[in-house]
């Protein structure tokens, strides 16, 4: 990720470059979790522990989430219906983990539930992780399926997740479509996750640093 903004936390937008285009993705993200709160009473903040707990003590992972099962209920339950929203184009990233996928599913189903599903285009070869890798080696774990009778190009994607890490999985993505000509430089780019990681924004407004200057 490029230039990544926060607003109390929360992932807002980012920018991606490859070749010779340059993209402003916009975001919108349910939670902003902080690393070393104990609530674990909201979903976002299930799903990182979740996935430290496969990481660490997959023995204990189902049991967790299992024990959460309220927890994430309650958030789908309440999840704001955006379907007015039309996109050409929706991308979902579904998790080789059957929780986390059958959560990401759900939560899709209830915010957008759109006609112009093409997730099963972009597939992730499920015996690699990309985790740890470099982005620009990691184009081979995935593999991309042009779909039929798409106009080209899309005036706005959406995509979807859980959380975004490095954004490298939607840079891949963004990448091969753009070698498809299925993006170009007019074609506006969302991304909806549950959760991201607390991070403050650095970047100060202009009278705030000024005010910090003359103090």
């Amino acid at each position: 990720m490029i230039e990544p903004k926060f607003i109390e936390g929360k992932l807002t937008e980012f920018k991606l470059k490859f070749q010779d285009l340059t993209k402003t993705i916009k975001v919108n993200s349910c939670y902003a979790v902080k690393k070393f709160d104990s609530n674990d009473n909201i979903t976002g903040k299930v799903i990182e522990n979740y996935r430290e707990k496969v990481r660490d003590e997959p023995e204990l992972a189902a049991e967790y989430f299992n024990s959460k099962i309220e927890v994430i209920n309650s958030f789908i339950i309440n999840v704001k219906d955006d379907s007015l929203n039309k996109y050409d184009y929706v991308q979902l990233f579904l998790p080789s983990d059957e929780n986390r996928n059958q959560l990401l599913r759900n939560f899709s189903f209830k915010k957008f539930n759109s006609e112009n599903d093409y997730s099963s285009s972009f597939k992730k070869n499920k015996d690699l992780s990309i985790v740890g890798i470099d982005c620009n080696k990691a184009e081979n774990i995935f593999t991309y399926e042009e779909p039929n009778n798409i106009n080209k190009p899309v005036k706005s994607i959406l995509i979807i997740d859980d959380t975004i890490d490095t954004g490298c999985t939607v840079k891949i993505f963004l990448k091969k479509l753009y070698e498809s000509n299925i993006i170009d430089n007019e074609t506006e780019i969302s991304v909806s996750i549950i959760y991201n990681n607390y991070r403050e924004n650095k970047s100060k407004p202009p009278l705030e640093a000024w005010k910090k200057m003359k103090s």
